[in-house]
């Protein structure tokens, strides 16, 4: 026997579909396909970021603290939770397919998709639940309360989540009040920050800080 089991393994965790049932009933898909991905800085670019926006697309394109190599964002807009599934050729070629127009130094970056050893890309979703934790098992981070990357607060989250958990763990006399307490801490920091505006940012101030440590 276990005293607790969490599942900390994110947006599609397996913790969470054997304990609380399928994907769909918790990940609400945004409508928007994004993927992240290393590449060396082939345009000089220091301490600053390049943005295109469009209505429907977008692409950032940013250094590392020492220059040294850019992070590179795209997106586009889809009624297709996940249009590439789960393979890397297809996520590549999905990203490809609605921003390989793009020119100037966006663009030079976009076309090292092609060889960018780490690529992330998903559906952006969010997952709202009713409760955290059935009987010894219980989420944290994505896996219970993704907000989504478009939001910026997902490492918030998960960090200022284990820590509570932790400690309420440690506190409590048995799994169900820590688990208990742990909710009833954390849930209106997750709901402050599930409920930023995504188009136009409001609200991120105020989520930021609408956790109390000392409460």
């Amino acid at each position: 026997m276990v005293d607790v089991v969490v599942g900390a393994d994110g947006l599609r965790s397996g913790v969470r579909r054997l304990a609380f049932g399928p994907d769909d009933v918790h990940v609400r898909p945004l409508g928007i396909y994004a993927g992240v991905y290393t590449a060396p800085n082939r345009i000089a670019l220091q301490d600053w970021q390049f943005v295109f926006l469009a209505p429907d697309r977008g692409a950032i394109v940013y250094p590392t603290r020492d220059n040294s190599e850019l992070r590179v964002a795209l997106y586009f807009a889809t009624r297709d939770a996940d249009p590439a599934a789960h393979d890397s050729a297809a996520r590549r070629r999905a990203l490809q397919a609605h921003l390989d127009d793009i020119g100037g130094p966006i663009g030079t970056m976009i076309k090292e998709l092609d060889g960018a050893e780490h690529l992330y890309a998903d559906g952006m979703a969010q997952v709202r639940m009713d409760t955290w934790s059935r009987g010894r098992v219980a989420l944290v981070g994505d896996a219970a309360f993704c907000p989504s990357p478009i939001t910026g607060q997902g490492t918030n989250l998960a960090l200022v989540g284990a820590y509570v958990l932790a400690g309420e763990l440690a506190a409590s006399i048995g799994h169900e009040a820590a688990l208990a307490r742990y909710e009833k801490r954390l849930r209106p920091f997750v709901v402050a920050n599930q409920d930023i505006d995504l188009r136009t940012g409001e609200g991120i101030d105020k989520a930021k800080i609408a956790f109390d440590f000392d409460a």
